[in-house]
């Protein structure tokens, strides 16, 4: 999760952590335990959240990073709140390095722009993310030729690949009745198209549908204060390969 939100959906592809910028984040939480009611099926076993600085202010940032492997990348990152107190940001970036082994070179590209209101009785917010990312696979290799050099690829003449494109579009609107209760209403669509080789040419094609209300009382229960999360979980998706 990024501030509570899904960074993608768990079905279509596993999460890149790369392409979270570490000037952008404020700190991390590990919450072990089931979480599938307000999260959906994927997180059955916990969630990380990372939180980012809060957008209350405007900014521009500008970094770059070098690293060993041919490691280069640089993020950029535009905050701005306007007089009616709409939080807008915008956020992309480029990354590219060779990795240790021979034909592993990654390519990682991504854009995020995402609006925020806050009113007395509630929030809405929506975020839209693309991400697009190129591997080239060195293969496994055998004992002889880790003896060898454990930096070759299996086979010179490979030329396996994957590049993967991810789309997600979230909104969230949160209504307070009272101190004690308010309605959660999140929404996602998740698209993901890849292709390559594998030794053989492939192709696939993902999208998911999610809407997931969720309402959240709090309660004393023995002497002690207590949250009752009610909520569903609907999903529509399909699969190509």
């Amino acid at each position: 999760l990024i501030n509570g939100e899904p960074m993608s959906h768990p079905d279509l592809a596993a999460v890149n952590f790369n392409a979270i910028p570490v000037t952008l984040l404020q700190s991390i939480d590990v919450q072990t335990g089931s979480y599938g009611v307000r999260y959906g099926d994927g997180a059955v076993g916990g969630v990380i959240n990372f939180n980012t600085f809060p957008s209350n202010q405007n900014t521009q940032t500008i970094s770059t990073t070098l690293g060993s492997y041919d490691t280069q990348g640089i993020f950029a990152l535009l905050n701005h709140v306007d007089k009616n107190n709409w939080r807008y940001r915008l956020q992309g970036g480029y990354r590219t390095s060779d990795h240790y082994r021979d034909h592993n070179r990654e390519r990682l590209g991504q854009f995020s722009a995402s609006l925020l209101k806050a009113f007395e009785s509630g929030q809405f917010a929506m975020q839209y993310d693309t991400q697009s990312r190129h591997n080239q696979y060195p293969g496994a290799l055998t004992r002889a030729q880790m003896r060898q050099n454990r930096r070759q690829v299996e086979n010179p003449l490979s030329k396996d690949y994957f590049a993967q494109s991810l789309q997600n579009l979230q909104a969230r609107d949160i209504h307070v009745f009272d101190d004690a209760t308010r309605l959660q209403l999140a929404s996602r669509l998740s698209q993901m198209t890849g292709h390559g080789i594998l030794t053989n040419p492939f192709s696939t094609n993902r999208h998911a549908i999610d809407i997931d209300p969720t309402v959240s009382i709090d309660q004393t229960l023995l002497g002690k204060q207590a949250a009752i999360l009610i909520g569903s979980d609907f999903r529509y998706g399909r699969y190509r390969f």
